[in-house]
């Protein structure tokens, strides 16, 4: 998936549960919900430490013109991009030189990759907001499976459908609400209802038949699709303490089935 290039970019540190991470800022990287997604990112980068190895190999599938990538990279991590885009991979690569990492990429669809194609397995998969778009979402996933080396820890981050639905209802579109509750998961339309959303189960589900062992699924803007604008990082502390309450709320099923998005942690045995 890709994603735009802004202008006046810069670099910020934060910390995140004691870890301290380069942040890539651009215009819209004030804003609540950019540090809330890095989140997703650091707790895979965190479940994979554990391991004891600080440097970590990560593959990025569908990571696009590198959001992410290259606030890994920034961390001291060695990170490879798949994306079917030249274009976005070109904004990748001169990302990585504006930024000065290096950023390997391979263009491919995340459905095709296999093993062969690296010179080495992965210790981290990041996968976030393609899934939802995949037209077999199990086949993407399950590839995935085919690069990390055992033990190794997949992310994935897709739409909420319970989030969806009051969002549609918010707006006054109870049709669409109510043919959002009533499709087929299996046979999910991409033309007549958009991207796929799930629900805890349903994204528990996915990761079991794609090959991981679950280590837990998170809420992604678990309550902060609702704050006001003018909540930013410049605006402390009421930034913070949302950012916190975030944390907190995240990974609590009560709040997390609910969240704008829904991040699933997986190992492959």
């Amino acid at each position: 998936m890709s994603f735009g290039v802004h202008g006046n970019e810069r670099i910020r540190t934060r910390s995140y549960d004691g870890i301290c991470l380069c942040v890539w800022h651009g215009e819209d990287m004030a804003s609540f919900r950019s540090h809330n997604s890095w989140l997703a990112v650091s707790e895979a980068l965190a479940q994979a430490a554990s391991s004891g190895d600080p440097v970590l190999d990560v593959i990025d599938v569908g990571g696009g013109s590198g959001a992410d990538a290259v606030r890994v990279a920034q961390s001291g991590h060695r990170v490879t991009v798949v994306d079917t885009s030249t274009d976005a991979l070109a904004t990748l690569h001169q990302r990585a030189r504006d930024a000065k990492v290096e950023i390997a990429s391979v263009q491919s669809d995340g459905e095709l990759i296999t093993r062969d194609m690296f010179g080495t397995p992965f210790d981290v998969a990041l996968c976030h907001g393609v899934v939802e778009y995949a037209e077999d979402p199990v086949k993407l996933v399950s590839s995935i499976s085919r690069v990390l080396r055992p033990g190794g820890v997949v992310s994935i981050v897709v739409p909420g459908l319970v989030a969806s639905v009051r969002h549609a209802v918010s707006l006054g579109d109870v049709d669409e609400a109510q043919r959002l509750l009533d499709a087929d998961p299996s046979a999910w339309d991409l033309v007549a209802l958009g991207p796929r959303r799930y629900v805890w189960s349903q994204l528990e589900q996915l990761m079991v038949e794609s090959g991981f062992e679950l280590i837990g699924i998170r809420g992604v803007r678990a309550v902060s699709d609702g704050a006001r604008p003018e909540i930013r990082e410049e605006n402390t502390p009421s930034f913070d303490h949302l950012l916190e309450l975030e944390k907190a709320l995240r990974s609590r099923p009560e709040f997390a089935a609910g969240s704008g998005g829904l991040q699933a942690l997986g190992r492959l045995d």
